[in-house]
């Protein structure tokens, strides 16, 4: 009996070598007709891709040289608009220049005024004011550098925003009062 199942694991061993040889060939023959198949369609597409080019090439100068014409055409027609339209810009931003103009001489005129009239506390502030706000800056500028000046930045900037407020006030707000 062992010898019997012994021979028949040897037939069925020798038929699925069998059919694997069998399935292998007909893998090879069918890639064989897909590569031959799929070279043929390639050799197609190419052919019909560039006579697909040459009409669309053909058709975009025919559209170019109709969006050039109409391009022409209108820029002859709108010229004159145009030209008006950019004279009246040119004097729109001169007139707001000047009024910017006119509203900086103004600032300048009234704090000048101003500060006419500070007394030497006001100007102290002032002082204090600049000095707080440079050393704020420069304690932003040099927060990498030193740890001193990273701790110390809060206090400058709230030392600045004091004195500026309170010139704020001083400037626009105490006389009014």
């Amino acid at each position: 009996m062992k010898d019997y199942l012994t021979a028949l694991q040897s037939i069925d061993r020798d038929a699925w070598k069998a059919k694997a040889q069998v399935a292998r060939e007909l893998a090879g023959e069918y890639a064989r007709q897909a590569k031959e198949a799929a070279g043929a369609y390639a050799r197609q597409a190419k052919s019909s891709a560039g006579s697909y080019v040459r009409q669309a090439g053909a058709a975009a100068g025919k559209y170019a040289q109709d969006a050039k014409a109409f391009a022409a055409d209108a820029a002859a027609a709108h010229a004159p608009q145009a030209e008006a339209f950019a004279e009246n810009a040119r004097a729109a931003v001169r007139g707001f220049a000047e009024d910017a103009r006119s509203d900086a001489c103004d600032l300048c005129n009234f704090t000048a005024e101003q500060v006419r009239g500070f007394s030497l506390f006001d100007l102290a502030v002032f002082k204090f004011v600049l000095i707080s706000f440079g050393m704020w800056l420069g304690a932003r500028l040099a927060a990498k550098c030193a740890r001193l000046t990273e701790k110390l930045r809060p206090l400058f900037f709230a030392a600045f925003l004091c004195g500026y407020v309170y010139l704020i006030y001083r400037i626009f707000f105490r006389d009014r009062e």
